[in-house]
């Protein structure tokens, strides 16, 4: 197994983007390893290769997805480990991911705390790339009031994922047609990197045409 040295070791994933089914199986025995003591605290960034829908854990697909909708246009659909609600991810929406034992000292005891503390840190992450963004209770990032992020998380034998999304140029519409709740939701809710600094946006996914990662690997980006 897996055992920690005196200095910390971390494994950074920035896995692209590939298809829901294979972003779903990498959330699922990721967090299995983790749980077996197998791989260090790990973080990974995704995207998907073609439009999705991901359920919440719990979630009836029936409900939740327009279904003759999603297969007319391609649109993947699958499940994640993770509850909540239904979800629409673009070609251009960032994923993050952070598995870590549910023992380390840094992460907090109370749910509430915990989300408080990966909101901040995603907001933070966000501050630093220029978007003026704020953590909102219960689990929301948000730029003058919309939501530009949503979090979550479970957990497995010790083993905790928490994940989070980055709208950077979302398709509101496109969600709209896909999603049966998306309507009572209300599309005022909902913002993205474009809508504030479309120029930065397009900036970034051309210097990143395999993914939407500015990351230079180093140790301050990182803790950050």
């Amino acid at each position: 197994g897996y055992t920690d040295d005196l200095m910390e070791t971390w494994r950074l994933l920035d896995t692209g983007a590939l298809s829901a089914a294979e972003n779903m199986a990498l959330d699922e025995i990721l967090l299995e390893l983790k749980a077996e003591g197998r791989i260090p605290h790990t973080l990974r960034f995704l995207q998907f290769s073609r439009p999705s829908v991901l359920v919440g854990h719990h979630q009836s697909v029936e409900e939740e997805v327009r279904l003759d909708y999603c297969w007319e246009k391609g649109i993947e659909i699958n499940r994640r480990l993770t509850g909540g609600g239904a979800l629409y991810w673009g070609r251009q929406e960032l994923g993050w991911e952070m598995y870590i034992s549910k023992t380390d000292p840094r992460i907090p005891g109370r749910i509430e705390d915990l989300y408080r503390k990966m909101g901040e840190a995603g907001a933070q992450g966000l501050r630093h790339l220029g978007v003026r963004a704020h953590f909102r209770p219960r689990n929301d990032i948000e730029v003058q009031g919309r939501k530009i992020s949503g979090t979550g998380g479970t957990d497995l034998s010790g083993a905790i994922l928490f994940q989070g999304t980055v709208l950077v140029d979302f398709d509101i519409d496109e969600m709209l047609r896909a999603l049966e709740t998306a309507k009572k939701q209300g599309t005022c809710r909902f913002t993205a990197i474009s809508t504030h600094d479309r120029d930065w946006a397009q900036t970034l996914i051309e210097k990143h045409p395999e993914g939407l990662l500015p990351f230079d690997g180093s140790e301050q980006q990182l803790r950050e």
